[in-house]
């Protein structure tokens, strides 16, 4: 879910190319000159620090950054000075930073505080809830009774295989990945599972979500665990990969169970709980 909070931050309007220019006015307990305050975050990778002094716990920051982003606060007790993230461990609070001014309070740390004064974080919160809202509804799309999506991908040759050529079988879409671990120890069940069924009209489709560097791995994967089925990949990753967006894949080993006519008949069937719906399946044949 960070991955989608992120997402969620670089499509809003008010993540603007043009300069942000911030001011930040702060009041944390009655803290005095050693003690300092930082704020952090990150251009382009980069690590930027800025610190103020404090006086009866009052400090202020003022300055531009290129769009708004997450940043942090830090205080600094032991005024021993922070150089690196490695440092931003201490008390801490995380926020928005972007085109407004805001207040930030607190009666004794910066973990606590309290920021009043910010549009963004209204609007970051708000457009949350609507893209939660907005998946939920999408969700409901891939429960069982429904059609599944159609897509294809291409085999290790290349050869396009799209998953309207599994009809009339009944078909796991499995999403996995060479480096996934819970993968890799599910495949020798669905090798059994396969052997098991497969002259009854079992199918597996498989579709890695490795990038293109990882090729080599997945084909070695493909190999290595036996996976006489159907595997199919577009090397664009986790993160791009079009089935994995188009079924709303956000951690994997995930699944979908197919009759033979498309519709979906459970989701995420493991081991002995996969055994038991296909036996049943497969019952009279």
């Amino acid at each position: 879910m960070k991955k989608v909070f992120f997402q969620l931050l670089a499509l809003f309007p008010l993540c603007a190319a043009a300069q942000q220019h911030y001011e930040i006015k702060g009041k944390v307990g009655n803290y005095n000159d050693p003690v300092k305050v930082y704020l952090a975050y990150r251009i382009d990778g980069n690590l930027v620090l800025d610190s103020a002094r404090m006086e009866q716990g009052s400090f202020q920051f003022k300055g531009q950054v290129p769009s708004t982003l997450v940043a942090a606060l830090v205080l600094d007790r032991a005024s021993v000075g922070i150089t690196n993230i490695s440092n931003l461990t201490a008390d801490m609070a995380q926020f928005y930073l972007g085109n407004e001014s805001i207040t930030v309070t607190s009666a004794d740390s910066m973990k606590n505080i309290t920021i009043s004064g910010s549009r963004i974080k209204d609007s970051v919160i708000a457009a949350q809830k609507l893209a939660a809202q907005k998946l939920a509804e999408e969700m409901k799309n891939f429960e069982p009774g429904k059609m599944a999506p159609l897509f294809a991908q291409p085999d290790s040759s290349g050869k396009m295989i799209n998953l309207s050529a599994f009809r009339g079988k009944v078909v796991l879409v499995d999403f996995w990945a060479s480096w996934c671990m819970p993968c890799r120890q599910e495949n020798p069940h669905l090798v059994r599972a396969y052997e098991k069924f497969k002259q009854k009209g079992f199918e597996i489709f498989s579709i890695s979500v490795d990038d293109a560097a990882r090729r080599a791995d997945w084909l070695n994967a493909v190999r290595t665990d036996n996976m006489q089925w159907t595997n199919v990949n577009d090397l664009k990753g986790g993160d791009k990969n079009e089935a994995a967006l188009l079924y709303h894949v956000q951690t994997i080993p995930q699944s979908y169970l197919l009759d033979r006519d498309g519709k979906i008949l459970a989701v995420n069937l493991r081991g002995e709980d996969l055994d038991k719906k296909l036996e049943e399946l497969f019952s009279n044949h």
